[in-house]
């Protein structure tokens, strides 16, 4: 679908470009490569906007109608005819609603019919949605407050995201109206008289070829970069190995005089950073990173003394490197951790206080969550590992408030470490005000998911720098080139 668009404007593109010959097809056909990719994303991010309004009307009306008394079966069913002229007949969303009622009035099970529905319509938040309903209405779950409380808490995470994507709207026009100054320049340029000099230069359509693949590179990038807020998508941990040793005394005393020499609290911050990031180590990480950090360091000296005798005394600076990239790698781990902790744990609590409303126990809302999140592949999930492993925990005979609590121990963050504690106390002693001081405290994290966001947004805005950079140099070339030819004309 983008590959059309994308060849048109690598078309108008090398009409402004300044030109002497025919145009060279490899050079248009590598441009509409790279253009096409960037307006997939665009594409992309427009679809997965549209599907998640779309599902949020749904859920609206699955409201509605639920409270209204209407079983989930036949609202289900009359879901499509009645929203028909909202979501318009020939959207994703409203083709898989129409399979769906075709499934259910052919008397398949509802069980049956939403796994089919959420097989069309693979979107993260239907996901987990669907794979609830079918197990409310076989345990006897309140499902008229789990749709409502769901319709909330969906309306909450997309004002969130307008609103944070608002905030970086200045930033991402100053990017889109960069990336035509190149071309409108190079149209100035080479129709005026200042540029017809180009045409003695013996490198000229070299240079212009160059500079125009680098043009569209950098239209390319920024592209990608402002269709690139995708909430949904997560960066992989990519934590240092660590190895296990056998440990001796001599080990955990190394460690021990490390944490005391290094200053300023680093010592403490460091083996803080190392047993976050390695939680699910059963012993003590710290003496196995020190003894690993202790091989490093005998490594990196003995490579670095090594080429220092051999070649020159500048390879000195080779002896830190091994160590201190193994602690760049452990920094970077943790904001990643960090970052995921923030970024999937309000949307769980929402969805924990959900289903303690609509009467289900801990024990199966866990369950159900595990199962809606195990089989998505695709990405690293910090809450995916933490919720199989309090299934697993719970299904060997722990019990889910003492699992819970000591999964809580280890959280970055103090509002989600408040409201898990505040799911153990209702596990615990039960009553409905809990579960409302839970719900203000589910909502509350919703600012710590705003923060998350926009910092992942700051960072990614960064990356702007880039293709700005390349614009202003290809701007900055294609004015001095006609200059270049000019000087070269002059004979001495």
């Amino acid at each position: 679908m983008a590959v059309l668009p994308a060849f048109g404007l690598a078309l108008l593109s090398w009409e402004l470009w300044p030109q002497f010959d025919n145009r060279p097809w490899p050079i248009i056909f590598l441009a509409t490569v790279m253009l096409a990719k960037a307006l997939g994303k665009i594409q992309a991010n427009r679809s997965s906007n549209l599907e998640l309004e779309q599902f949020r009307m749904f859920l609206e009306y699955l409201s509605a109608r639920l409270a209204a008394g209407e079983t989930l079966s036949a609202a289900l069913t009359n879901a499509a005819p009645r929203l028909a002229s909202q979501l318009g007949q020939q959207s994703q969303f409203f083709r898989c609603l129409d399979r769906l009622r075709a499934s259910l009035e052919a008397q398949v099970s509802l069980e049956r019919s939403l796994d089919l529905f959420q097989a069309d319509f693979n979107h993260p938040k239907a996901r987990s949605f669907v794979r609830v309903l079918p197990f409310l209405d076989h345990f006897g779950g309140r499902i008229d407050v789990y749709v409502r409380q769901s319709h909330r808490s969906l309306n909450a995470e997309i004002s969130t995201q307008k609103e944070i994507q608002a905030e970086q709207s200045a930033k991402n026009s100053e990017a889109f109206i960069l990336l035509f100054l190149p071309f409108i320049m190079a149209a100035v340029i080479g129709r005026g008289s200042y540029g017809q000099s180009l045409k003695s230069l013996a490198y000229a359509n070299q240079a212009l070829n160059f500079l125009y693949l680098l043009a569209v590179f950098a239209a390319s990038i920024s592209l990608a970069l402002i269709a690139r807020q995708n909430p949904y998508r997560r960066r992989k941990l990519k934590a240092p190995k660590l190895k296990r040793y056998a440990l001796k005394n001599s080990d955990y005393r190394r460690a021990d005089l490390l944490l005391s020499l290094l200053p300023w609290g680093l010592g403490l911050n460091l083996a803080a950073s190392v047993r976050f990031v390695y939680s699910e180590e059963s012993t003590d990480p710290w003496p196995n990173y020190c003894r690993q950090k202790l091989h490093y360091a005998l490594i990196s000296l003995a490579l670095g003394l090594s080429l220092t005798f051999l070649l020159s005394i500048h390879f000195l600076i080779l002896i830190p490197l091994l160590p201190l990239a193994q602690d760049l790698r452990l920094w970077e781990a943790k904001k990643v951790k960090n970052e995921s902790y923030r970024l999937e744990y309000p949307d769980f609590l929402n969805l924990m206080s959900i289903l303690l409303k609509s009467g289900l126990s801990l024990d199966k809302a866990i369950a159900l969550q595990a199962e809606s999140l195990s089989d998505d592949q695709s990405t690293y999930s910090i809450l995916e590992r933490d919720l199989l492993l309090l299934n697993r925990r719970i299904q060997n005979s722990v019990p889910a408030e003492q699992a819970l609590a000591e999964l809580s121990r280890h959280l970055p963050s103090r509002e989600i470490s408040a409201a898990l504690a505040l799911i153990v106390r209702y596990a615990r002693d039960g009553g409905k005000e809990l579960l409302d001081i839970l719900e203000l405290q589910a909502n509350a994290c919703w600012q710590v998911y705003r923060n998350a966001m926009r910092a992942k947004l700051e960072r990614q805005n960064l990356a702007l720098v880039i293709p700005m950079g390349l614009d202003l140099l290809v701007i900055l070339a294609t004015s001095i080139l006609p200059a270049i030819a000019s000087f070269s004309n002059i004979t001495i």
